[in-house]
């Protein structure tokens, strides 16, 4: 009887050791994992690249220069992307018109000047629909495609006759922007000028 008593009190035993040794060893696994969590042990490149680049977009609508050249400085060979949001930063510093931020691009990066955000707009198209004249001439002396068409069909000059940008059509036809282009509802320049309240506009196209 004694025997029996003592073979099953060995049972138990080691039993009851392996099954507390188990629940202690995967409660500090998981107060490891929380531990390098918390001591940023974790990579976390995803999160990191799309925080990132969102910060970059809002440094350059706030015209944050100095956040703009450290992210430059770690990732001057990253700045042709399209953020989640749809962000390009050239085309972002474009409609800010800031001139800073546009020659720190050129002159420090290989910046696309063609690139495309996630509308299919360049860097020209949104300068053309601010109507900043030096800008689009910038662009233009940098290789820009004035006769890109962004996914509605809509040129730069489209865009300048849209917005009623007399003196940016001026400069679009001086370097022989195509008149004949249509969007992708059929419309040429002509048409849309057709709409236009600057007849300054109506009268240089015909």
């Amino acid at each position: 009887m004694k025997y029996w008593f003592k073979k099953l009190f060995i049972i138990f035993f080691i039993f009851f050791s392996n099954f507390s040794y188990l629940k202690v060893f995967a409660v500090e696994s998981f107060e490891d994992d929380a531990r390098n969590k918390r001591l940023g042990l974790i990579e976390q490149t995803r999160e990191t690249w799309a925080v990132r680049t969102q910060k970059f977009i809002t440094d350059i609508e706030v015209g944050d220069i100095n956040e703009i050249k450290i992210f430059l400085k770690n990732h001057n060979d990253k700045i042709n992307f399209t953020s989640v949001q749809g962000y390009n930063p050239l085309i972002k510093a474009v409609e800010h018109n800031n001139f800073e931020i546009i020659d720190l691009f050129f002159n420090e990066t290989d910046v696309d000047v063609n690139y495309q955000d996630s509308l299919g707009n360049t860097a020209v198209i949104k300068a053309a629909e601010i109507g900043s004249i030096e800008m689009i001439d910038l662009l233009i002396n940098k290789g820009a495609d004035i006769h890109h068409q962004n996914k509605q069909g809509t040129t730069a000059a489209m865009k300048s006759v849209e917005k009623n940008h007399y003196y940016v059509l001026k400069i679009l036809l001086s370097n022989n922007v195509d008149l004949n282009q249509s969007d992708y509802t059929g419309r040429t320049i002509k048409d849309i000028a057709r709409n236009s309240r600057d007849k300054r506009i109506i009268k240089l196209l015909n």
